[in-house]
This record gives structure tokens, C-alpha cells and sequence, in this order.
């Protein structure tokens, strides 16, 4: 590897977004692990200025101690400092969980020192830094002191795989900040027909190409009660085993010993094929409709029961839940939900809520429900589909606090979404428009008109399609400009897409050296 790209960082800036990602409000905070030293001269310059105490393994050597309010050596694998319970607002891993045996089980001991409202931030070393793969692929895997391969690491992390861990422990991540470098471009570029193979575009591969750490912070999730947890059955569509086995499959509710159903269904022509074969063939009382890069954290099931159960109490019973959705499919983009989403935490508004739509991420029906996903749909918005159905039944559609991680190999929007707008707009065209997450559905996508009048003067914007009741909003503009945005964002994936793979062909590498010795000729004949 080239010399310098084994993933090194400046120690100044490492420290100073560790301490930035600490909440303002933190007055307590326990930094766990020098990493790239003690953050407490960064915190000490806040007004009033936070007591912040260090704790490092009794094999950590540290001499410099400097602006911390006490010092504390422990067993990192066994023991918790000798704090009060719930005396910290923000415990601070610095570099420290890869340097743990068991990193899930200190983080759960350590759970206990954290006042009700209180924080984790951690530094993670990124295993997907281009230095570490490129060198996989050169088949060398260097452990060399003070880089992402430090022979002290036992555990290596992903942007996904902490996100899992911080989950498992009880706590709602997110990524605060990234440590990067800028030469990845060209890495992810070569790579583009590879990534393509493999499911990831090349934009969204070179974020985690050029990260060298990850500053991520969890905030407490409330306690559960396993009293609540009963047995559920999980249903997916898969189509990719290895996103199953890595997510899905990984999820601690479904290991072999527990009382949780999965059934997965392949070769669907639809989402419906397998959904709804799973509903009818369900035998627990609530069953999980969700894909198979969604990753179900430790406790889940109590937490997601619990929270059932409490918006039963409240409003009655349920026809179908989530974790994301919209709170009025009126409204252009009006999230609702906590889940995470790739490496972002999505939160928005007080849960469990009254919703009207889902995300298909993840859904909840009881086992008995007359509703279905129309296979019509092919694979896309049959979430806000399930939803409109329930309404017209007059059943509750909510969204339930119960994160998870949706693992998505990338971000962009699938081509085939496009229809399924069409087949939605036309099976609920009386309601339209309806407002998703991700797009707005009007009636242009069954005229084809785009809202547009059909005598506009040519050159000038579209303007708005109206609301039903006549009048027209910035709302409205800005919802048809992100709808255009998303569709030509499509398109110009799919023409990526296309040339990278015609790029790759052995027809094209033939026709490049062709014109490479064409031009050698021309030049000197």
C-alpha cells in the first residue's frame, strides 16, 4: 500500500469532533479509553465547563493525564468504574470497543452509570477504509501499530456492524461525524462494475471507501420488560441469501434457540407472493412483514409488543404498525418513526402515534387481518398501499417506537418504483395526491401531463398541480421539484449503471487498446 494509507488521522481533529459529538447539555462525562488522548482540555472550554473523568486498562501505560477530574485503571473485559449509578451524562469510547473481548457486554455493564437521558459517543476505526480493502485484494492485511490494523484490535467494525452493536446494547444510533480522506474517488470508480455486481452503487461505496473512523453517538432507549416479549413470526421475500444471512438471519431473537418464527419465501414474483403466504401460514398471534436487510436488535420483540401494546391502550385495537411511516399523507414528506437507516438514525415525533402510511421496511399485522399486499405492486409502496386499505376498513394504522436497523446495501431508488406510483395512483386516484417518504403521487402519473397545463407556453417551469381544494402552495412546488429530482436522479443511476457495465465488457477493454495503439501509431508512423 502506498506509504501513509494504512489509515492514520490527525490526533487534533480525532480529538476535537469526539468532543463536539459529547451533548451540550453533558455535565458528567466518562471518557473510557485514551484513544488519540483524553478529550477533557476540548470539553473544559465550555461554559460552565463539564466534570470529565478517565478510565483505561491497567495495561495501557498512560503517563498524561492532564485536565481530567480523576484517573481510574480497570479490567475493561470484567470491571465498571467506580462511579455512582446514573452519575454520567455521556460515556466516551475512544477507540476502545475493538480493544474489548466481549465489546456488547461492557457496553450493557456500563449502561447503568448513565443518568436517564444519557449518551454514548464513540471513535470506530472503519474496516471499509479503501487502504484495508485494497490491501485485501493485493492479499496483504498488514496489523501495524497506530492504523486501522492495530495488532491490540480484537474486534473490527463496519459503519453497520456498530450500528448493530449499539442497538443490541440498547441504544439508538447515529453517525455524528466521519474522519476522511480524499482519495477514494479513484478506488470507487475502477470498482464501479464490481460494486454494481455486488449491489452497491459507486457513489454510496466511496463515503465508506474514504472514511477513516466513525464518531457515532447513541442516545438510551427506555428499558424493556422481558415479560412483554411473546413469540412473533417474521416473514421476508429474499432474493440475496447474503444480505439474509448477514442482517436478518444475525438478528438475536431468531437465534435457534429462541421461541420466534422466521419463514423466508424465494423466487416471489412480488412481494405479495411471499407476504401473504407467510400471514396465512403464520401460526403466532402478531406476525412481522419486513426485508431481508433489516436487522432485528436484542430485546426487540418485548419492545416492539410493549409498545402495542400501550397504543391499544390508548386508542383501541390495531390494524397493521410500523416503525416509519407518514404522519398525513397530505403532507410532502411528513415523516414519522426512529429506525436506522444504513448509518443515519431517522427520528421524528413522539411514538407509538396514529399514522397514515407505512414504510415497508418493516410492518406488524395480527395474524387474522383481511388485509394484503396487491401483488400489482410488484415490490415497492405496498406499505402506503396496506395502509390506505386499513383506513378504508376503519382500522388503525401506527407507528411503533421499536428501532431497528435497515441495512441497505444503497441508497438510490429502484427504477421499477416508478410504476408501482402508477399502479397506486390509479388504484386510489380518488385520494390522490398521497405523499410518501420518498415521493409525492399525483394524477400526472396517470394522465402523464405532470400537473402541467396542456397550453403552458413552451420554455416556462411546469406549474404546480393544484390541491383538491383548489389552492396552491410552496408546498406544492417543492414536492413536484423533489419528485422530478428523484426520477432524473433514476435515470442517471440507470445510465451509470449501463456504462460501468459497458465498461467492464471485454469488448470494451479490447477497443481501448485498440485506440491506445491507434494513437501510438498516428504519432509515429
Amino acid at each position: 500500500m502506498p506509504d501513509g494509507a494504512q489509515g492514520r488521522v490527525d490526533t487534533v481533529v480525532a480529538n476535537e469532533l469526539l468532543a463536539r459529538a459529547v451533548p451540550g447539555s453533558a455535565r458528567t462525562i466518562l471518557q473510557i479509553g485514551r484513544g488519540d488522548g483524553w478529550i477533557a482540555p476540548s470539553l473544559q472550554r465550555r461554559r460552565p465547563a463539564p466534570v470529565v473523568y478517565g478510565v483505561d486498562s491497567f495495561a495501557s501505560d498512560v503517563t498524561e493525564t492532564s485536565g481530567l477530574d480523576g484517573y481510574e485503571e480497570v479490567d475493561l473485559d470484567r470491571d465498571v468504574p467506580a462511579l455512582d449509578p446514573g452519575s454520567v451524562d455521556c460515556i466516551v469510547y475512544a477507540d476502545v470497543l475493538p480493544r474489548i473481548i466481549d465489546p456488547l457486554a461492557a457496553l450493557v455493564r456500563h449502561r447503568a452509570l448513565l443518568s436517564g437521558s444519557g449518551t454514548v459517543v464513540c471513535s470506530i476505526p472503519n474496516l471499509q477504509h479503501q487502504s484495508v480493502v485494497t490491501g485485501i485484494l493485493r492479499g496483504v492485511f498488514p496489523y501495524i501499530a497506530g492504523t486501522l490494523l492495530d495488532p491490540s484490535y480484537l474486534r473490527l467494525f463496519t459503519s453497520a456492524s456498530i450500528m448493530q452493536l449499539l442497538l443490541d446494547a440498547g441504544y439508538a444510533p447515529d453517525t455524528v461525524a466521519r474522519i476522511e480522506d480524499p482519495g477514494a474517488t479513484a478506488v470507487a470508480d475502477a470498482g464501479a462494475p464490481l460494486l454494481e455486481l455486488l449491489g452497491v452503487g459507486a457513489s454510496d461505496a466511496e463515503r465508506d471507501l474514504r472514511t477513516i473512523k466513525l464518531i457515532v453517538r447513541g442516545t438510551a432507549l427506555p428499558d424493556v420488560d422481558p415479560h412483554d416479549e411473546v413469540p412473533v413470526t417474521f416473514v421476508a421475500c429474499v432474493n440475496d441469501d447474503a444480505q439474509l444471512d448477514a442482517n436478518l438471519r444475525r438478528s438475536p431473537c431468531l437465534s435457534d434457540a429462541g421461541p420466534h418464527e422466521l419463514l423466508v419465501f424465494r423466487g416471489c414474483a412480488s412481494a405479495a407472493e411471499g407476504l401473504n403466504a407467510g400471514i396465512e401460514q403464520a401460526r403466532n398471534e402478531l406476525v412481522v412483514l419486513l426485508h431481508q436487510d433489516v436487522y432485528i436488535p436484542a430485546r426487540w420483540p418485548a419492545r416492539m409488543v410493549a409498545q402495542w401494546r400501550l397504543a391499544e391502550r390508548r386508542g383501541g385495537p390495531i390494524g397493521i404498525g410500523g416503525v416509519f411511516g407518514v404522519l398525513d399523507r397530505r403532507v410532502p414528506f411528513d415523516a414519522i418513526g426512529r429506525v436506522v437507516h444504513r448509518d443515519r438514525l431517522l427520528e421524528h415525533r413522539t411514538l407509538p402515534a396514529d399514522v397514515n402510511g407505512l414504510d415497508e421496511l418493516l410492518m406488524v399485522v395480527p395474524r387474522g387481518t383481511p388485509l394484503r399486499v396487491d401483488a400489482e405492486l410488484g415490490w415497492h409502496l405496498y406499505g402506503t398501499d396496506l395502509a390506505l386499505q386499513a383506513q378504508e376498513r376503519e382500522l388503525r394504522v401506527v407507528v411503533l417506537d421499536a428501532p431497528c436497523h435497515h441495512n441497505s446495501l444503497t441508497g438510490r431508488v429502484p427504477w421499477k418504483y416508478r410504476e408501482s406510483e402508477r399502479v397506486l395512483a390509479r388504484k386510489w386516484e380518488k385520494l390522490l395526491p398521497i405523499h410518501t417518504n420518498l415521493s409525492s403521487i399525483g394524477s400526472w402519473l396517470i394522465d402523464g401531463t405532470d400537473g402541467t397545463d396542456a397550453m403552458a407556453e413552451p420554455g416556462l417551469p411546469d406549474a404546480p398541480a393544484p390541491e383538491p381544494s383548489g389552492t396552491s402552495t410552496g408546498a406544492d412546488l417543492v414536492a413536484r421539484l423533489r419528485r422530478e429530482q428523484a426520477a432524473l436522479n433514476t435515470e442517471l443511476e440507470q445510465a451509470r449503471l449501463q456504462v460501468a457495465s459497458m465498461q467492464a465488457s471485454p469488448f470494451w477493454r479490447a477497443r481501448q487498446v485498440y485506440a491506445t495503439v491507434r494513437d501510438r501509431l498516428t504519432r509515429h508512423p
